[in-house]
């Protein structure tokens, strides 16, 4: 997953033409899917009993700093490289590219733990069709969708709304990194509201909390 990532990125820095360019972002999706998928798996593995939701909210966590952190570097870089003649991204993609291929030695180390009783019978994994029976398995599904789907449209088209309005790589870099800082709040306590709130209401409120504002947004 990280040697497509900085494949994909690498590919999208070289690009000249929209082919090229949708290539690398299909190298640089499918790279990061492997991520993520890989990440929320050894979540599931190493974390100790009754101790998921903490997992899962730090793993989140974790991945908002770094684009807290990752966003006005970008920005910066974006800003500084480009002129009067337009934005010019190459030099931030390089950089995003080497920072991708930073981590790929600290993937070696990770090892599959295994089961925690070797002695217990190994449980044949459930069906997709099984899964979905599994109760709120729906639910949470759908609102995930909808909930990521906004905010990807948001992500994609704010730098096309920034232009528009005539906002600098800055100004944009600046909202995206105001979300982000939002996210690593909302992160952060998430283990204590999972202890306090019912996750039924958790989900209903956080998805209701996340769709009110992107409807406004078209409105400002």
């Amino acid at each position: 997953g990280l040697l497509l990532t900085t494949a994909g990125t690498a590919v999208i820095a070289f690009s000249g033409d929209l082919l090229t360019l949708a290539a690398g972002n299909i190298v640089l999706g499918f790279g990061q899917i492997l991520v993520t998928l890989t990440a929320q798996s050894f979540v599931s593995t190493l974390s100790p009993p009754g101790q998921l939701d903490r997992g899962f909210a730090g793993l989140t966590l974790a991945v908002s700093i770094g684009q807290a952190l990752g966003l006005p570097a970008v920005g910066l870089i974006v800003s500084w490289s480009s002129d009067a003649s337009g934005v010019h991204t190459t030099p931030a993609l390089f950089a995003m590219a080497a920072v991708s291929a930073l981590a790929i030695p600290f993937a070696f180390p990770l090892r599959d733990p295994g089961p925690r009783n070797p002695d217990s019978p190994l449980k044949a994994p459930e069906s997709m069709r099984s899964m979905l029976g599994t109760g709120g398995m729906k639910a949470a599904l759908l609102s995930s969708l909808v909930v990521l789907s906004s905010m990807d449209l948001v992500l994609a088209y704010l730098p096309v709304l920034g232009a528009e309005f005539g906002f600098s790589v800055m100004t944009v870099t600046l909202l995206l990194t105001a979300r982000t800082l939002a996210t690593i709040a909302s992160r952060a306590f998430l283990p204590r509201l999972l202890d306090r709130v019912p996750r039924e209401r958790l989900l209903i409120s956080a998805t209701l909390c996340s769709a009110l504002p992107m409807a406004l947004v078209p409105f400002v």
